[in-house]
C-alpha cells in the first residue's frame, strides 16, 4: 500500500497522494468547524459536532504530515497524536448523539450512555497506547459509529423525523464505506491506493456530518 516517495526542492515526501488526501479531509473538517463556529446557541449537540470536526481536522493534519509525508523522518510513535485525535473526535460525535437523544431518554438512560462513552474511550486509549497498533483505532471507529452513533440516530429519526439525524446516518454510511475500502487494500495505481480512496469517502462523511450540524441550529 505504500507509495513511492517524491522529492521537492531536496525534501523527501513519503506517500504524497495519501498526504494530500489526508489534508483534503482536514480542509473539509476545518470549513465545517469554521461555519458552525459562527453559530451561537444553547445546543450542546451542535457544540459537540463542531468540535468533532475540529478534532478530526487536527487528526488528519497530523496524520498527513507526521503519519505519511515525513514518516521516514520521525519515529513510529509520532503516529499516535493523529490516531488519538481521531478517536477523541468520535467521542465528540457520540456525545453529540447522546445529547441529541437526551430529551427522548430517561435521565438514568442518559447518564448510563455518558458513563459508557467515557469507559469506552478510556479502554481503547489504553489499548492503543499499549499496542501501538492502528487496527484498534479502526475497531474503535466501527464501535463508536456503528454501535453508538448509528443506533442513536436511527432511534431519534424514528421518533422525531429529525433532518439532522438523517444527515448523521448518511455520514455513518460514508464512514463505513471508507473503512471497507481501507480494508480492501486495493491499489489501482502506485500513487492512488486504498487509503487515498478511503480518505475521499471520509471527506464526504465529514461533509455530511457538517450538514447535520447545520440542521441542529
Amino acid at each position: 500500500m505504500n507509495q513511492p516517495p517524491i522529492h521537492l526542492w531536496g525534501i523527501q515526501i513519503s506517500e504524497p497522494t495519501t498526504t494530500i488526501t489526508d489534508l483534503m479531509v482536514a480542509g473539509v473538517c476545518f470549513y465545517g468547524y469554521y461555519q458552525l463556529n459562527k453559530v451561537k446557541g444553547p445546543s450542546k449537540a451542535l457544540w459537540f459536532v463542531k468540535y468533532y470536526l475540529l478534532m478530526l481536522c487536527i487528526s488528519t493534519t497530523l496524520g498527513g504530515i507526521l503519519g505519511h509525508a515525513f514518516q521516514h523522518a520521525v519515529a513510529f510513535e509520532w503516529k499516535l497524536p493523529g490516531w488519538l485525535f481521531g478517536m477523541y473526535a468520535l467521542l465528540f460525535m457520540e456525545r453529540a448523539s447522546i445529547e441529541q437523544a437526551r430529551s427522548l431518554l430517561t435521565p438514568q438512560q442518559g447518564r448510563l450512555l455518558t458513563i459508557f462513552n467515557f469507559v469506552e474511550i478510556f479502554v481503547f486509549t489504553v489499548i492503543v497506547f499499549w499496542t501501538l497498533n492502528f487496527i484498534f483505532v479502526g475497531i474503535h471507529s466501527v464501535f463508536a459509529l456503528l454501535l453508538v452513533v448509528f443506533p442513536l440516530q436511527i432511534f431519534i429519526y424514528r421518533k422525531t423525523q429529525n433532518a439532522a439525524s438523517m444527515d448523521f446516518i448518511k455520514g455513518v454510511g460514508w464512514s463505513f464505506v471508507a473503512y471497507i475500502v481501507f480494508l480492501s487494500k486495493a491499489a489501482p495505481h502506485p500513487f492512488f491506493n486504498a487509503l487515498d480512496m478511503a480518505h475521499i469517502f471520509m471527506a464526504i462523511a465529514a461533509w455530511q456530518f457538517y450538514q447535520g450540524g447545520r440542521k441542529l441550529i
